[in-house]
């Protein structure tokens, strides 16, 4: 059903009204706007909703890839340095700021915080994709509970550009739309 927003008190009206019920002002073409239902946008609003969700399992599986090849790379490192001694946390930092050029031994502080940042930006993508999975297929099924969570998922994809960027705006143009809030609940 067509509807008409009033350019002057901003109510709705039905399309057969022919003055605004809220202020009285006569409709004419030129000062109301019609606007389709909400509920109307319902099968259109399904598919985005699908490919959103799709986009995030697709974004959770290669991120799983993505931190399981950080994670093979951080335990090559521990490997590598495994006969050498453990250093404390000072001594890691002190080894940064004073490592001679061609010098493996001091240079054993610098690929252990190598090896942790690695191994922490791993579990940070791995829990990120475990995410995106689960919410997305929630939203494939449209589940209510994926909604939150696939807006938070389509934040984090912002950071990742140029198509983690693209997805972000795109998915959090379609979660935030109100046909959606009707189709999830």
């Amino acid at each position: 059903m067509s509807k008409y927003i009033c350019s002057n008190c901003g109510s709705t009206g039905g399309s057969e009204d022919l003055f605004c019920q809220e202020c009285g002002s006569k409709y004419s073409s030129h000062k109301y706007s019609t606007y389709n239902d909400p509920k109307s946008h319902a099968s259109e609003y399904r598919g985005y909703i699908q490919v959103v969700g799709i986009v995030e399992v697709i974004f959770g599986v290669f991120a799983l890839l993505i931190a399981g090849i950080l994670g093979l790379i951080a335990a090559l490192m521990s490997m590598f340095f495994s006969d050498q001694t453990m250093v404390s946390m000072p001594d890691l930092f002190k080894g940064m700021s004073s490592v001679p050029a061609g010098s493996l031994e001091n240079s054993y502080g610098i690929f252990l915080f190598i090896m942790l940042v690695l191994g922490f930006v791993a579990i940070f993508i791995l829990i990120y994709g475990v995410l995106a999975i689960i919410n997305g297929r929630r939203l494939m099924n449209y589940q209510k509970n994926g909604h939150s969570g696939s807006i938070l998922i389509s934040v984090l994809s912002l950071l990742a550009m140029p198509m983690g960027t693209i997805f972000g705006i795109f998915s959090l143009y379609v979660l935030t739309r109100p046909e959606v809030d009707q189709i999830l609940s």
